[in-house]
Protein backbone atom coordinates (compact mmCIF):
# COMPACT_ATOMS: atom_id res chain seq x y z
CA UNK A 1 0.00 0.00 0.00
CA UNK A 2 1.25 3.32 -1.22
CA UNK A 3 2.20 5.78 1.55
CA UNK A 4 1.86 9.59 2.25
CA UNK A 5 4.91 11.65 2.08
CA UNK A 6 5.38 15.65 2.78
CA UNK A 7 8.33 16.87 0.29
CA UNK A 8 9.23 20.35 2.23
CA UNK A 9 10.86 22.63 -0.48
CA UNK A 10 9.81 23.79 -4.13
CA UNK A 11 13.42 24.20 -5.80
CA UNK A 12 14.89 21.32 -7.60
CA UNK A 13 16.09 19.23 -4.88
CA UNK A 14 12.18 19.23 -3.95
CA UNK A 15 10.70 18.60 -7.62
CA UNK A 16 13.31 15.87 -8.04
CA UNK A 17 12.30 13.80 -4.90
CA UNK A 18 8.58 14.55 -5.09
CA UNK A 19 9.02 13.06 -9.22
CA UNK A 20 10.59 10.38 -7.75
CA UNK A 21 8.66 9.55 -4.84
CA UNK A 22 5.92 9.90 -7.61
CA UNK A 23 7.23 7.53 -9.53
CA UNK A 24 7.64 4.47 -6.66
CA UNK A 25 3.96 5.13 -6.26
CA UNK A 26 4.04 7.33 -2.94
CA UNK A 27 1.33 10.24 -2.78
CA UNK A 28 2.96 13.16 -2.52
CA UNK A 29 2.54 16.95 -1.28
CA UNK A 30 4.30 19.21 -2.17
CA UNK A 31 5.09 22.41 0.33
CA UNK A 32 6.72 25.74 -1.78
CA UNK A 33 7.47 29.11 0.19
CA UNK A 34 7.10 31.31 -2.77
CA UNK A 35 3.75 31.46 -5.31
CA UNK A 36 5.51 29.08 -7.57
CA UNK A 37 8.04 26.07 -7.43
CA UNK A 38 11.72 27.03 -9.14
CA UNK A 39 13.94 28.23 -6.27
CA UNK A 40 17.32 29.29 -7.57
CA UNK A 41 15.94 28.12 -10.89
CA UNK A 42 13.29 30.68 -10.86
CA UNK A 43 12.71 33.52 -13.73
CA UNK A 44 11.53 37.00 -14.36
CA UNK A 45 10.10 37.96 -17.45
CA UNK A 46 10.80 40.99 -19.63
CA UNK A 47 9.50 41.86 -23.14
CA UNK A 48 7.39 38.60 -23.18
CA UNK A 49 10.79 36.37 -22.96
CA UNK A 50 11.52 34.20 -19.36
CA UNK A 51 15.21 34.70 -18.18
CA UNK A 52 16.78 33.01 -15.28
CA UNK A 53 17.25 35.36 -12.14
CA UNK A 54 20.23 33.58 -11.56
CA UNK A 55 22.56 31.65 -14.24
CA UNK A 56 22.32 28.36 -15.13
CA UNK A 57 23.66 25.78 -17.97
CA UNK A 58 23.75 22.21 -18.52
CA UNK A 59 27.15 20.07 -18.94
CA UNK A 60 27.37 16.91 -20.73
CA UNK A 61 28.83 15.23 -17.57
CA UNK A 62 25.72 16.15 -16.07
CA UNK A 63 24.16 12.64 -15.77
CA UNK A 64 21.35 13.10 -12.98
CA UNK A 65 19.79 16.12 -14.60
CA UNK A 66 19.92 14.82 -18.07
CA UNK A 67 18.41 11.38 -16.79
CA UNK A 68 15.74 13.37 -15.47
CA UNK A 69 15.26 15.83 -18.38
CA UNK A 70 15.24 12.81 -20.52
CA UNK A 71 12.48 11.15 -18.55
CA UNK A 72 10.15 14.62 -19.39
CA UNK A 73 10.70 14.75 -23.02
CA UNK A 74 13.65 17.78 -22.56
CA UNK A 75 16.88 16.13 -23.25
CA UNK A 76 16.46 16.19 -27.46
CA UNK A 77 15.60 20.15 -27.20
CA UNK A 78 19.01 20.80 -25.55
CA UNK A 79 21.20 22.77 -27.98
CA UNK A 80 24.89 22.30 -26.83
CA UNK A 81 27.65 24.77 -27.57
CA UNK A 82 30.99 25.03 -27.46
CA UNK A 83 31.67 28.78 -25.48
CA UNK A 84 34.75 30.23 -24.07
CA UNK A 85 36.04 31.04 -20.74
CA UNK A 86 38.12 34.80 -20.13
CA UNK A 87 39.51 35.70 -17.11
CA UNK A 88 40.29 39.60 -16.55
CA UNK A 89 43.00 41.00 -14.65
CA UNK A 90 44.56 44.13 -14.63
CA UNK A 91 41.30 45.40 -17.02
CA UNK A 92 43.13 42.66 -19.59
CA UNK A 93 41.14 40.15 -20.78
CA UNK A 94 42.79 36.46 -21.12
CA UNK A 95 40.99 33.92 -23.18
CA UNK A 96 41.88 30.81 -20.74
CA UNK A 97 40.69 27.50 -22.99
CA UNK A 98 43.21 25.47 -23.31
CA UNK A 99 47.07 24.81 -22.51
CA UNK A 100 47.89 27.00 -25.48
CA UNK A 101 46.18 30.20 -23.84
CA UNK A 102 47.68 29.15 -20.51
CA UNK A 103 50.93 29.26 -22.04
CA UNK A 104 49.98 33.05 -22.85
CA UNK A 105 48.67 34.02 -19.28
CA UNK A 106 51.19 37.02 -18.57
CA UNK A 107 49.89 37.59 -15.05
CA UNK A 108 52.20 34.14 -14.31
CA UNK A 109 55.65 33.93 -15.10
CA UNK A 110 56.03 30.97 -17.78
CA UNK A 111 57.92 28.97 -14.74
CA UNK A 112 54.02 29.50 -12.67
CA UNK A 113 52.47 28.69 -16.42
CA UNK A 114 53.98 25.43 -17.04
CA UNK A 115 53.29 24.42 -13.29
CA UNK A 116 49.62 25.43 -13.77
CA UNK A 117 49.49 23.22 -16.88
CA UNK A 118 50.56 20.47 -14.88
CA UNK A 119 48.62 21.15 -11.95
CA UNK A 120 44.80 21.15 -14.16
CA UNK A 121 46.07 17.90 -15.59
CA UNK A 122 46.75 16.87 -12.29
CA UNK A 123 43.21 17.73 -10.83
CA UNK A 124 41.53 16.87 -14.32
CA UNK A 125 43.11 13.14 -14.17
CA UNK A 126 43.46 12.10 -10.82
CA UNK A 127 42.20 14.83 -8.29
CA UNK A 128 39.37 13.23 -6.51
CA UNK A 129 41.30 11.23 -4.28
CA UNK A 130 39.69 11.09 -0.99
CA UNK A 131 42.49 12.58 0.96
CA UNK A 132 41.82 15.54 -0.47
CA UNK A 133 39.31 15.92 2.32
CA UNK A 134 41.61 16.45 5.00
CA UNK A 135 43.87 19.07 3.11
CA UNK A 136 43.36 22.44 2.35
CA UNK A 137 42.81 24.13 -1.21
CA UNK A 138 45.88 26.65 -0.28
CA UNK A 139 48.16 23.80 1.05
CA UNK A 140 47.35 21.67 -2.06
CA UNK A 141 47.73 24.42 -4.83
CA UNK A 142 50.96 25.47 -2.74
CA UNK A 143 52.75 22.26 -3.44
CA UNK A 144 51.53 21.46 -6.81
CA UNK A 145 51.30 24.41 -8.33
CA UNK A 146 53.42 26.64 -6.15
CA UNK A 147 52.51 30.00 -3.58
CA UNK A 148 52.84 32.46 -6.88
CA UNK A 149 50.07 30.13 -8.72
CA UNK A 150 47.99 30.14 -5.64
CA UNK A 151 48.66 34.19 -4.39
CA UNK A 152 48.14 35.75 -8.17
CA UNK A 153 45.16 33.41 -9.33
CA UNK A 154 43.47 31.51 -7.23
CA UNK A 155 43.32 33.39 -4.16
CA UNK A 156 41.04 35.86 -5.38
CA UNK A 157 38.92 33.45 -7.34
CA UNK A 158 37.91 31.11 -4.07
CA UNK A 159 37.89 34.39 -1.79
CA UNK A 160 35.32 35.78 -4.29
CA UNK A 161 33.39 32.88 -4.10
CA UNK A 162 33.83 31.74 -0.77
CA UNK A 163 34.65 34.63 1.08
CA UNK A 164 38.18 35.28 3.00
CA UNK A 165 38.66 31.83 4.69
CA UNK A 166 38.03 29.79 1.33
CA UNK A 167 41.75 28.74 1.59
CA UNK A 168 40.98 26.66 4.07
CA UNK A 169 38.14 24.45 2.15
CA UNK A 170 38.63 21.17 1.31
CA UNK A 171 41.44 20.99 -2.19
CA UNK A 172 38.55 17.68 -2.72
CA UNK A 173 36.08 20.59 -3.78
CA UNK A 174 38.22 22.19 -5.90
CA UNK A 175 39.53 19.13 -7.74
CA UNK A 176 35.86 18.01 -7.90
CA UNK A 177 34.65 21.08 -9.52
CA UNK A 178 37.48 20.67 -12.05
CA UNK A 179 37.10 17.52 -13.39
CA UNK A 180 33.29 18.36 -13.90
CA UNK A 181 33.65 22.38 -15.78
CA UNK A 182 36.81 20.67 -16.77
CA UNK A 183 36.54 17.31 -18.40
CA UNK A 184 36.46 18.36 -21.81
CA UNK A 185 39.07 19.96 -24.26
CA UNK A 186 36.55 22.42 -24.81
CA UNK A 187 33.78 25.08 -22.40
CA UNK A 188 31.19 22.76 -23.85
CA UNK A 189 27.50 24.18 -22.07
CA UNK A 190 23.88 23.29 -23.02
CA UNK A 191 20.65 25.49 -22.47
CA UNK A 192 17.12 24.13 -22.96
CA UNK A 193 15.10 26.86 -25.13
CA UNK A 194 12.72 28.56 -22.30
CA UNK A 195 15.40 27.97 -19.90
CA UNK A 196 14.71 26.45 -16.62
CA UNK A 197 11.60 27.99 -16.30
CA UNK A 198 11.01 25.31 -19.16
CA UNK A 199 12.72 22.59 -16.90
CA UNK A 200 10.69 23.64 -13.82
CA UNK A 201 7.22 23.64 -15.88
CA UNK A 202 7.78 20.46 -17.60
CA UNK A 203 8.50 19.03 -14.26
CA UNK A 204 5.63 20.24 -12.73
CA UNK A 205 3.15 19.45 -15.28
CA UNK A 206 4.72 15.64 -14.36
CA UNK A 207 3.75 16.09 -11.26
CA UNK A 208 0.24 17.04 -11.93
CA UNK A 209 -0.20 14.25 -13.80
CA UNK A 210 0.85 11.68 -11.48
CA UNK A 211 -1.32 13.09 -8.93
CA UNK A 212 1.35 15.29 -7.13
CA UNK A 213 -0.75 17.83 -5.31
CA UNK A 214 1.78 21.23 -4.90
CA UNK A 215 0.31 23.86 -2.27
CA UNK A 216 2.33 26.92 -3.29
CA UNK A 217 2.86 29.94 -0.58
CA UNK A 218 2.88 27.16 1.81
CA UNK A 219 5.93 28.26 4.32
CA UNK A 220 6.07 25.37 6.85
CA UNK A 221 6.35 26.41 10.30
CA UNK A 222 7.74 22.79 12.35
CA UNK A 223 8.09 19.38 12.09
CA UNK A 224 6.88 16.82 14.61
CA UNK A 225 7.00 13.26 15.15
CA UNK A 226 3.20 12.10 16.01
CA UNK A 227 1.17 9.33 16.04
CA UNK A 228 3.43 7.29 14.18
CA UNK A 229 4.10 9.49 11.39
CA UNK A 230 5.37 13.27 10.64
CA UNK A 231 3.13 16.23 11.01
CA UNK A 232 3.75 18.83 9.02
CA UNK A 233 2.80 22.21 10.24
CA UNK A 234 2.33 25.08 7.67
CA UNK A 235 2.62 29.19 8.81
CA UNK A 236 -0.77 29.92 10.23
CA UNK A 237 -2.90 26.17 9.64
CA UNK A 238 -3.01 23.09 11.91
CA UNK A 239 -0.70 20.24 10.61
CA UNK A 240 -1.16 17.84 8.31
CA UNK A 241 0.00 13.98 9.11
CA UNK A 242 1.88 12.57 6.90
CA UNK A 243 3.77 9.04 6.56
CA UNK A 244 7.27 10.37 6.28
CA UNK A 245 8.84 14.09 5.02
CA UNK A 246 11.29 15.09 2.77
CA UNK A 247 12.88 18.32 3.47
CA UNK A 248 14.81 19.69 0.27
CA UNK A 249 15.15 23.18 1.53
CA UNK A 250 17.83 25.13 2.81
CA UNK A 251 20.27 23.17 5.43
CA UNK A 252 19.77 25.75 7.73
CA UNK A 253 16.04 25.73 7.21
CA UNK A 254 15.66 22.01 7.65
CA UNK A 255 17.79 22.50 11.36
CA UNK A 256 15.16 25.21 12.22
CA UNK A 257 12.04 22.75 11.11
CA UNK A 258 13.70 19.86 13.29
CA UNK A 259 14.60 21.55 16.43
CA UNK A 260 12.37 20.37 18.59
CA UNK A 261 12.86 16.71 16.79
CA UNK A 262 15.45 14.91 19.17
CA UNK A 263 16.14 11.67 16.79
CA UNK A 264 17.12 14.38 14.10
CA UNK A 265 19.80 16.03 16.62
CA UNK A 266 22.90 14.67 14.59
CA UNK A 267 22.21 16.58 11.69
CA UNK A 268 20.77 19.25 13.11
CA UNK A 269 23.78 19.77 15.08
CA UNK A 270 26.05 20.31 12.40
CA UNK A 271 27.44 24.05 11.82
CA UNK A 272 27.23 24.77 8.28
CA UNK A 273 27.26 28.54 6.41
CA UNK A 274 26.62 29.65 3.17
CA UNK A 275 27.49 32.33 0.83
CA UNK A 276 24.57 34.72 -0.93
CA UNK A 277 24.62 35.39 -4.29
CA UNK A 278 23.79 38.98 -6.08
CA UNK A 279 23.99 39.65 -9.29
CA UNK A 280 22.90 42.18 -12.24
CA UNK A 281 21.03 41.23 -15.05
CA UNK A 282 21.32 43.63 -17.98
CA UNK A 283 19.98 44.10 -21.40
CA UNK A 284 22.09 45.31 -24.11
CA UNK A 285 22.19 46.51 -27.60
CA UNK A 286 26.21 44.98 -28.12
CA UNK A 287 28.14 41.84 -26.97
CA UNK A 288 31.17 42.50 -24.16
CA UNK A 289 33.03 40.12 -24.69
CA UNK A 290 33.12 36.88 -26.66
CA UNK A 291 33.22 34.71 -23.41
CA UNK A 292 30.24 33.12 -21.31
CA UNK A 293 32.33 33.23 -18.25
CA UNK A 294 34.41 36.41 -16.74
CA UNK A 295 35.96 35.95 -13.29
CA UNK A 296 37.21 40.00 -12.79
CA UNK A 297 39.98 41.12 -10.92
CA UNK A 298 42.42 43.42 -9.27
CA UNK A 299 40.25 45.85 -12.20
CA UNK A 300 38.90 48.27 -9.88
CA UNK A 301 35.00 46.96 -9.77
CA UNK A 302 33.24 45.49 -7.09
CA UNK A 303 31.99 42.85 -9.47
CA UNK A 304 33.49 39.94 -9.15
CA UNK A 305 32.58 37.74 -12.28
CA UNK A 306 30.63 38.13 -15.71
CA UNK A 307 28.29 36.16 -17.12
CA UNK A 308 27.44 36.74 -20.83
CA UNK A 309 24.14 34.79 -21.85
CA UNK A 310 24.39 35.35 -25.22
CA UNK A 311 27.69 33.81 -26.02
CA UNK A 312 25.46 30.44 -25.19
CA UNK A 313 21.72 31.27 -26.04
CA UNK A 314 21.70 32.79 -29.43
CA UNK A 315 20.54 36.39 -29.79
CA UNK A 316 17.26 35.33 -31.68
CA UNK A 317 15.60 33.76 -28.27
CA UNK A 318 16.46 37.04 -26.56
CA UNK A 319 14.44 39.72 -29.32
CA UNK A 320 17.91 40.66 -30.52
CA UNK A 321 19.06 41.71 -27.40
CA UNK A 322 22.81 40.58 -25.55
CA UNK A 323 22.22 39.45 -21.91
CA UNK A 324 24.95 39.60 -18.97
CA UNK A 325 25.09 39.26 -15.65
CA UNK A 326 27.55 41.35 -13.34
CA UNK A 327 27.88 38.86 -10.02
CA UNK A 328 29.28 38.68 -6.73
CA UNK A 329 29.20 35.88 -4.11
CA UNK A 330 28.79 37.71 -1.01
CA UNK A 331 27.54 36.70 2.51
CA UNK A 332 23.68 37.48 3.27
CA UNK A 333 24.52 39.36 6.41
CA UNK A 334 27.46 41.23 4.71
CA UNK A 335 27.42 45.08 3.77
CA UNK A 336 26.87 44.48 0.12
CA UNK A 337 24.07 42.08 0.47
CA UNK A 338 22.10 44.24 2.58
CA UNK A 339 22.25 47.24 0.12
CA UNK A 340 18.88 48.59 -1.33
CA UNK A 341 18.24 47.34 -4.73
CA UNK A 342 18.50 50.86 -5.88
CA UNK A 343 21.94 51.15 -4.21
CA UNK A 344 23.18 47.63 -5.96
CA UNK A 345 21.89 48.58 -9.03
CA UNK A 346 24.09 51.76 -9.27
CA UNK A 347 27.24 50.10 -8.24
CA UNK A 348 26.56 46.90 -10.73
CA UNK A 349 25.90 49.75 -13.64
CA UNK A 350 29.05 52.09 -12.72
CA UNK A 351 31.53 48.28 -13.15
CA UNK A 352 29.96 48.02 -16.66
CA UNK A 353 30.52 50.74 -17.63
CA UNK A 354 33.84 51.36 -16.38
CA UNK A 355 35.31 47.57 -17.56
CA UNK A 356 33.77 48.06 -20.96
CA UNK A 357 33.18 51.42 -22.09
CA UNK A 358 31.55 50.43 -25.25
CA UNK A 359 28.57 49.87 -22.51
CA UNK A 360 28.08 53.40 -22.00
CA UNK A 361 25.04 53.44 -24.61
CA UNK A 362 24.10 49.93 -24.48
CA UNK A 363 22.29 49.51 -21.78
CA UNK A 364 18.69 49.18 -22.29
CA UNK A 365 17.41 47.52 -19.15
CA UNK A 366 18.96 46.06 -15.91
CA UNK A 367 17.76 44.05 -13.16
CA UNK A 368 18.90 43.24 -9.51
CA UNK A 369 18.51 39.86 -7.68
CA UNK A 370 19.75 38.19 -4.59
CA UNK A 371 19.83 34.69 -2.71
CA UNK A 372 20.55 34.06 0.96
CA UNK A 373 21.97 30.62 0.88
CA UNK A 374 23.71 29.40 -2.52
CA UNK A 375 27.31 27.84 -1.93
CA UNK A 376 28.21 26.36 1.27
CA UNK A 377 31.38 26.78 3.06
CA UNK A 378 32.87 23.66 3.77
CA UNK A 379 34.96 22.87 6.58
CA UNK A 380 38.00 21.00 6.19
CA UNK A 381 36.73 16.93 6.55
CA UNK A 382 33.30 17.30 5.84
CA UNK A 383 33.23 14.13 4.04
CA UNK A 384 32.77 12.40 7.86
CA UNK A 385 30.41 15.72 8.53
CA UNK A 386 27.98 15.37 5.06
CA UNK A 387 24.13 14.70 7.06
CA UNK A 388 22.64 11.53 5.58
CA UNK A 389 19.82 11.41 3.58
CA UNK A 390 17.55 9.52 6.34
CA UNK A 391 17.96 11.94 9.24
CA UNK A 392 15.31 10.27 11.11
CA UNK A 393 14.98 6.05 10.23
CA UNK A 394 12.34 5.76 8.20
CA UNK A 395 10.54 8.61 8.88
CA UNK A 396 12.00 12.12 8.10
CA UNK A 397 14.56 12.63 4.69
CA UNK A 398 16.92 15.18 3.73
CA UNK A 399 17.83 16.07 0.35
CA UNK A 400 19.53 19.54 0.42
CA UNK A 401 22.94 21.32 -1.05
CA UNK A 402 24.54 20.63 2.69
CA UNK A 403 24.85 16.79 0.95
CA UNK A 404 26.08 17.57 -2.68
CA UNK A 405 29.98 17.73 -1.62
CA UNK A 406 32.50 16.60 -2.56
CA UNK A 407 30.46 17.27 -5.86
CA UNK A 408 29.70 20.88 -7.87
CA UNK A 409 26.56 22.40 -5.98
CA UNK A 410 24.61 22.50 -9.12
CA UNK A 411 21.48 21.10 -10.10
CA UNK A 412 22.56 17.73 -11.37
CA UNK A 413 24.10 17.28 -7.68
CA UNK A 414 21.03 18.09 -6.42
CA UNK A 415 19.06 15.58 -8.58
CA UNK A 416 21.52 12.82 -7.72
CA UNK A 417 21.33 13.33 -4.17
CA UNK A 418 17.57 13.19 -4.82
CA UNK A 419 18.36 10.00 -6.21
CA UNK A 420 20.03 8.51 -2.74
CA UNK A 421 17.17 9.73 -0.53
CA UNK A 422 14.67 7.84 -3.29
CA UNK A 423 16.53 4.57 -2.66
CA UNK A 424 16.89 5.13 0.93
CA UNK A 425 13.51 5.60 1.17
CA UNK A 426 12.43 2.84 -1.31
CA UNK A 427 14.63 0.51 0.98
CA UNK A 428 13.19 1.25 4.61
CA UNK A 429 10.43 -1.10 6.05
CA UNK A 430 7.13 0.16 5.33
CA UNK A 431 5.60 2.07 7.83
CA UNK A 432 1.81 1.65 9.52
CA UNK A 433 0.23 3.96 7.06
CA UNK A 434 -1.24 6.81 9.30
CA UNK A 435 -4.74 8.92 9.29
CA UNK A 436 -3.69 12.35 8.03
CA UNK A 437 -5.32 14.97 9.67
CA UNK A 438 -7.32 17.34 7.18
CA UNK A 439 -7.34 20.38 9.38
CA UNK A 440 -4.34 21.72 7.08
CA UNK A 441 -4.19 20.50 4.00
CA UNK A 442 -6.41 17.11 2.79
CA UNK A 443 -5.46 14.38 1.43
CA UNK A 444 -2.84 13.62 -1.34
Amino acid sequence: MSTRAAVIGGGISGLASALLLARQGERVVLYETDAAPGGLGSTFVYDGRSYEKFYHCLLPGDGALLQLLNSIGLEKSIDWRDVGMGFMENRRIYPMNGPADILRFAPLSMIERLRLGLFGLRARRGGAESELDAISVRDWICTLAGAGVYNKLFKTLLEAKLGEGAGGIPALWLSSRIQREKSNNTERKGYIPGGYRAIVAAVVAELERLGVKIRAQSPVESLSLEGGGVAVTPRGEAGELYDRAVVAAPFIEFQRLVAGIPEARAAASLKLDYQGVVNSVFFLKKQLTPHYWLPIVNSGAGAQGLVELTNLVPTSATGGLHVAYLLNYTHRNGAFYNKSESELAESYRKDLVSLFAEAEGAIVDQFVFKAPFVEPIWPLGYSKLRPPVEAVAGKIYLVTTAQVYPRVNAWNSCCEVAGEMAGAYARAPRPAVVASRRQGGGEA
